[in-house]
């Protein structure tokens, strides 16, 4: 069973909570919006702690160590696929120097054209962005829906719950991989950020 586990960054602005998604890279996905939307999220291994891959993997996929201290555990779902993703929320440090617009990931290598012989690297995330709750649920992976809901109910009415609040030390960093192409600003979401979109047509790496 495949198994991956997550980071769901969240903040508070305006009175509206709003959460942290990438868009998933590779050409399957360039042209698609709805249902294209995740969580930083990756695959571990059965020894190794969920949060501590969590925390590496959001480093990983977005370029920076999770500006957050405290995690609240939101459980696991399972997507259609089959994959379970183990999530925790991370509320974004009020003293936190991040910028989505300057986020830089890892990329994997996917030949294409389709039996060109060629390969390209493309970044697992073409774009992070902040959405509300609501633009959110419209957006992201339908079996991670549940996750919203789940940290709406640890929120409740004041925004901020720090019931099964758990820290954890900062995990041992990977040598991230190459770099994908810099982050072109896009006018399309404000709070988002948007790097070289891939050809459509193909299926990328992540689903």
């Amino acid at each position: 069973m495949r198994v991956s586990a997550g980071i769901v960054l969240h903040r508070s602005t305006g009175g509206s909570v709003e959460v942290l998604l990438g868009h998933m890279g590779g050409p399957y996905w360039a042209r698609k919006d709805a249902g294209a939307w995740t969580i930083p999220k990756g695959e571990y291994e059965p020894d190794e702690d969920p949060l501590a891959a969590a925390r590496r993997e959001f480093d990983e996929e977005i370029g920076v160590p999770v500006p957050a201290t405290e995690f609240v555990d939101l459980g696991e779902v399972r997507q259609s696929g089959g994959k379970v993703v183990r999530a925790w929320a991370a509320r974004l440090d009020d003293l936190a120097d991040f910028d989505p617009s300057q986020a830089v990931g890892n990329t994997f290598e996917l030949e294409w054209p389709p039996r060109s012989g060629r390969t390209q690297a493309f970044p697992e995330l073409d774009r992070i962005a902040w959405f509300d709750l609501e633009s959110a649920r419209e957006v992201i992976i339908t079996g991670q829906r549940e996750l919203l809901d789940r940290l709406a109910s640890q929120l409740g009415p004041s925004e901020h719950s720090r019931s099964d609040v758990s820290r954890a030390p900062t995990p041992e960093r990977r040598r991230p991989g190459p770099a994908a192409t810099p982050p072109v600003p896009s006018p399309g979401r404000p709070g988002g950020s948007t790097r070289q979109h891939p050809p459509a047509g193909a299926r990328g790496r992540r689903s």
